[in-house]
């Protein structure tokens, strides 16, 4: 899968440098905003200095996939050499490293970051049965699948496609999501006393008055309109 000029992957938003936080090591994420906590990247491991994503974390969870090349992924209690094809995630919050192990050149992940209520809203089934065990398990800091592990195909497959898809979609693909997230806050809205500020953080469109413009835009109605309107 090189990575040439044109193909689908060289049209991603490629990473070659860490930000931190002054005097810490939080990795500052810009492109992650409050009313889509999402981001793809190529993260070109090549052209780091001395080949090395150093020490850094982030509230967000991270998925990769080694497109290119060797990696080690580090965190404090593991050390993991991945080759080609290796898909795996960084728990978040969770202090890691990364550093191209051979002398190779074009060594390229693909990275989703995206925090954890892009999930799924806060208390819901699927937050407390699926989403808050992982990110509130310490012991859990890196979880991967190598090419090896033939019986686990199909977690490395899916991983790639999900890239694909992001790609794929072209612009507006985050437009088709935004109208699920509009579907789950007037759920919300109908069938719970939540709070409208609440509704909007819970349901991924942001602060109160972002998520006020994004559901008139959507609904031809207000947030409050809507829940008069119907709420059981």
């Amino acid at each position: 899968m090189p990575l040439v000029q044109g193909c689908l992957w060289a049209q991603m938003r490629s990473f070659d440098h860490i930000e931190t936080r002054p005097g810490g090591r939080e990795e500052v994420l810009d492109d992650i905003s409050e009313d889509f906590p999402y981001l793809s990247v190529l993260s070109q491991h090549d052209r780091y200095h001395e080949r090395t994503a150093p020490w850094h974390w982030h509230q967000e969870l991270e998925l990769f996939y080694v497109l290119e090349g060797t990696v080690d992924y580090a965190t404090p209690h593991e050390r993991l050499t991945l080759p080609e094809g290796s898909v795996g995630m960084v728990n978040a919050n969770v202090l890691h490293m990364t550093h191209a192990t051979d002398g190779a050149p074009d060594v390229n992940l693909l990275i989703h970051l995206f925090r954890p209520q892009f999930l799924a809203e806060r208390g819901s089934r699927v937050w407390r049965r699926c989403v808050e065990p992982l990110i509130s398990a310490t012991s859990i800091e890196l979880l991967v699948v190598t090419p090896g592990e033939g019986d686990r195909a199909g977690v490395r497959d899916r991983m790639y496609r999900a890239f694909e898809t992001a790609m794929g979609e072209g612009d507006g693909w985050e437009l088709r999501l935004r109208d699920y997230r509009i579907q789950q806050a007037c759920r919300m809205l109908a069938h719970t006393t939540r709070p409208i500020a609440a509704v909007g953080e819970m349901s991924g469109l942001g602060t109160a008055s972002h998520f006020g413009q994004v559901f008139r835009a959507a609904m031809g109605c207000t947030p409050r309109e809507y829940r008069s309107r119907w709420q059981d």
